[in-house]
């Protein structure tokens, strides 16, 4: 069973814990066990969201460093720039890249290739972006 399998069973169990409580002769202990039980589950479940995310930030790092290296042609035996790989993701990493420089070279590129700007209708790309976006972090 994976973690948050084991994470919405927990829940489902204390749901049903709560609704016992109720019922109980001695509520006092059973509220106490019941907010231990709630308090490890959400620390735990920190826990996962926190090692998950950087899990992910580790991906990105690799990369975008390997990509670096696949632009300078490491693979052909060509020096290893490791100090502008680190610029580089460093770079990525505290500035970024916006939605907005994303949907710029789309748009380049849609102008670049069209023969006849009168009578093309330009392509809305920012919701097609935000849809790729979601449909990735979902997949994560």
């Amino acid at each position: 069973m994976k973690p948050y399998q084991i994470l919405q069973k927990q829940k489902s169990v204390i749901e049903r814990m709560k609704q016992g409580v109720k019922y109980s002769k001695n509520k006092h202990a059973d509220i106490a066990n019941l907010n231990a039980i709630i308090d490890t589950t959400n620390c735990l479940e920190k826990s996962l969201s926190n090692t998950l995310r950087t899990d992910i930030v580790d991906r990105l790092m690799y990369a975008l460093m390997y990509e670096f290296m696949l632009k300078r042609e490491v693979y052909e035996g060509k020096d290893i720039p490791l100090k502008e790989a680190i610029l580089n993701v460093r770079n990525a990493l505290q500035e970024g890249y916006s939605k907005e420089m994303l949907i710029s070279v789309l748009k380049t590129h849609e102008m670049v290739n069209l023969k006849d700007f009168s009578t093309h209708d330009f392509v809305n790309f920012e919701p097609m972006v935000e849809d790729l976006v979601e449909t990735i972090k979902l997949e994560i």
